[in-house]
């Protein structure tokens, strides 16, 4: 888990395995509940180029 104090930035990289809608959200107690939460869309990249296929 990251934790990151009040007031900071940070950054956290993430690598998928498939392309997809993934949910996330913060696990502290009552964050949640706060809106602490995202939805994340992963699409596949064009073999070789690092750039995003269309969506079909």
């Amino acid at each position: 888990m990251a934790h990151m104090p009040p007031g900071r930035s940070g950054e956290l990289v993430w690598t998928f395995n498939r392309a997809g809608d993934f949910d996330f959200a913060c696990l502290i107690a009552g964050h949640y509940q706060a809106g602490m939460v995202g939805r994340i869309e992963v699409v596949r990249a064009i073999a070789g180029t690092g750039a995003p296929a269309r969506k079909p």
